[in-house]
């Protein structure tokens, strides 16, 4: 399993969404968790607790139960879209498998959009680590950090599945 630690330069990149975002509310900064921590108790739950998510599997189902339950406890109403898949799997056989979407929307001042985007699935080598549990990460801290806040802009919250088909 990959160290959490070399994740760093993974978070921090995306962590700027997160940062440029949290400006929009008006909560001292004093009175939010430290920026990160939640985002990579995401990725623990994904690759610790839940590991590869390979698309139409049951762990991809379970990823995107994760993530609609986080998003409601954050106070959103999410939307589960779902959808068929065809998998090739260890063996070359094909087979249908049902992959899906999970969907939040931040109402904002304007009906202007910023969309921010994860894949919930991972390879089904390793735990996903750094494909893509650190994004899901960080797009659910952001979600979490927005709701109550005022916005300028409408945020669509989406982590797909089947990215990596």
């Amino acid at each position: 399993m990959p160290s959490l630690s070399r994740l760093a330069p993974a978070l921090s990149v995306t962590l700027l969404s997160v940062v440029l975002l949290s400006g929009c509310g008006s909560a001292p900064v004093s009175e939010t968790p430290e920026r990160g921590s939640v985002a990579l108790k995401h990725v623990q739950q994904l690759t610790q607790n839940i590991g590869a998510r390979v698309q139409g599997t049951p762990a991809e189902a379970q990823a995107r139960d994760y993530i609609a339950a986080e998003l409601r406890a954050a106070g959103y109403q999410p939307q589960l879209d779902y959808f068929e898949v065809t998998r090739t799997n260890r063996a070359g056989a094909t087979q249908q498998a049902l992959s899906g979407n999970v969907m939040a929307v931040k109402e904002g001042r304007s009906e202007e959009e910023i969309t921010v985007v994860a894949h919930l699935d991972s390879v089904g080598v390793g735990v996903g680590a750094d494909d893509n549990a650190p994004g899901v990460g960080v797009m659910l801290e952001a979600a979490a950090a927005l709701h109550g806040q005022d916005v300028p802009y409408t945020v669509r919250f989406l982590a797909v599945g089947a990215e990596e088909g």
